[in-house]
């Protein structure tokens, strides 16, 4: 896994760009994005944030191509292997 700097919150979705209010809004609420690499191409993405006594998934994403292949799982675990405490993971039905 690769850890992205705070400069680097503007990832892409795979349709559409984050838009770029979204991604400072993102930077300050501090969520600390992880990517997912093969071959050197980035294919997922998925933030954690810090808030009260839980940390939450945040914004997670692969690339259609990737999807079906474990890189969620991967993510996922990786967060789940960065915290101590308990992780709520949030879903949007539009999404």
């Amino acid at each position: 896994m690769k850890r992205f700097p705070q400069a680097s919150a503007s990832f892409r979705r795979p349709e559409k760009s984050a838009p770029e209010t979204v991604a400072a809004a993102l930077i300050a609420g501090k969520v600390i994005f992880w990517g997912y690499e093969q071959d050197g191409a980035l294919l997922g993405v998925m933030g954690i944030q810090r808030v009260r006594d839980v940390d939450l998934s945040r914004h997670a994403y692969v690339l259609p191509d990737s999807q079906g292949h474990g890189v969620g799982a991967a993510l996922i675990t990786h967060l789940q292997n960065l915290s101590a405490r308990r992780m709520l993971v949030g879903t949007w039905t539009a999404a």
